[in-house]
């Protein structure tokens, strides 16, 4: 394995530790912008001297991509002094290039190594969570910066819920749905390990996701699975075989449930105060997110073409609390055509899921490509329900999703089945 994909591995490893800045020098350098840093170095050197072997996403990705990223940076230079506008524009720039990385390390790397990396960064931070909760991990203060509100106490109870080492519980539920993407791909693997690692990192995840109290990360988990138990049942009653042997994957999905239940109404008693303020908070949170929303559309009626800038909220507006849906943030902080970039970006990689799945007539594939659409349609819950235009775990789902519709990687492909049909042998 070549240094770059050392360094491209290693980045998607240390994603849970991207709120945790190394050190500051006019932008926040963090351990997973660090390990991108590097990579992309290594990589241009690469990409030139094998120009042959470099895939790439198609233009349209790349288009919409890079006019979202200059309009959110022109933004930026618009709106703050040169120094702030460098350093706001560093999370915009640090998401485009992890979605290269992503990319690149599933088009490039064999996937048993690049979804090990990312199923190790998935199960860090409810591994820490549930690891604080029940006393196991302790809570000491050079964590503090890393976890949301100070969640975590040292008698275990939950206040504002179980994120690990990450802030944004929005980015949090993202990048178990990640997880969970990578676990149903084990799941569905013929070699009976494998299948039980993508068991047993699903249970964790979830009950993670489950302690986390995040109501939208909730809902997002459950359209996740919803979407997975259609397209599948679709899929069987389409295909021409649908009594093959096997088990099959609503069976699976069911059994994940039913557990991840049975393991809520055992935990019950240690999150049966939190869940009781956040019944009692439920009406306040929802009359100030309608408002905020109410803001953020008024702004954009005002301001359409370039908003307000970054976190407008508290530097324009002076609000206490932020819009909490990335397309309206993104439109009143940055003007209508980012907003619409960002969503075509979106769209074009939804109808490439979509259109590889209609043309590919390999099954495993079809199970991968369906497995992407349903993470990505839960993100998209998670997406509306924060802001997290530049979260790094949607990014990283992002590259990763390219990465599977891609014509060119077709060869990527025919090379993995090759290895395995070698080792196997």
């Amino acid at each position: 394995m070549s240094l770059h994909h050392i360094f491209a591995l290693l980045c998607l490893v240390l994603l849970p530790f991207a709120e945790f800045h190394l050190l500051k020098v006019g932008f926040n350098l963090s351990p997973p912008n660090a390990a991108a840093a590097l990579f992309a170095v290594l990589i241009l050197y690469w990409g030139i001297t094998h120009p042959k072997n470099w895939l790439m996403p198609s233009y349209g990705i790349l288009s919409c991509l890079g006019a979202f990223i200059m309009l959110v940076v022109g933004g930026n230079l618009y709106h703050l002094p040169l120094k702030q506008a460098l350093s706001a524009s560093t999370p915009c720039i640090g998401a485009g290039l992890l979605f290269f990385v992503a990319f690149t390390v599933a088009s490039h790397i064999h996937k048993s190594h690049w979804e090990a990396a990312i199923l190790a960064s998935t199960l860090l931070p409810p591994i820490i969570g549930l690891g604080h909760i029940f006393g196991i991990v302790p809570y000491f203060e050079p964590l503090s910066t890393l976890t949301s509100n100070k969640s975590f106490e040292l008698f275990g109870v939950i206040h504002n819920g179980a994120t690990g080492l990450m802030k944004s519980r929005g980015s949090y539920g993202i990048s178990g749905i990640v997880g969970l993407a990578i676990g149903m791909r084990w799941i569905l693997h013929h070699n009976p390990l494998k299948r039980l690692a993508g068991v047993f990192s699903s249970l964790v995840i979830v009950t993670g996701l489950i302690m986390s109290l995040s109501r939208s990360t909730w809902v997002a988990t459950l359209i996740f699975y919803a979407s997975l138990a259609v397209l599948f049942g679709l899929f069987r009653i389409l295909t021409k075989n649908p009594k093959k042997r096997g088990i099959h994957p609503g069976i699976i999905l069911c059994s994940i449930l039913a557990v991840a239940l049975l393991g809520t109404f055992l935990l019950w008693p240690v999150i049966q105060e939190a869940n009781n303020r956040l019944i009692a908070m439920s009406p306040k949170t929802v009359q100030t997110r309608i408002k905020s929303y109410r803001l953020a559309l008024d702004v954009i009626s005002d301001h359409p073409l370039i908003g307000l800038g970054p976190k407008f909220e508290h530097n324009v507006l002076h609000v206490k609390h932020i819009v909490h849906n990335t397309f309206l943030r993104v439109a009143a902080s940055y003007g209508s055509m980012a907003a619409v970039t960002l969503s075509a970006f979106i769209i074009w990689t939804y109808g490439n899921l979509v259109t590889g799945l209609i043309k590919t007539e390999d099954r495993k594939r079809r199970y991968y490509l369906i497995i992407w659409i349903a993470a990505m349609t839960g993100a998209m819950v998670e997406m509306n329900l924060f802001s997290g235009e530049f979260s790094k775990q949607f990014w990283a789902l992002a590259g990763l999703a390219s990465a599977e519709y891609h014509p060119n990687n077709s060869q990527a492909h025919e090379r993995t089945a090759l290895i395995e049909g070698s080792l196997s042998s």
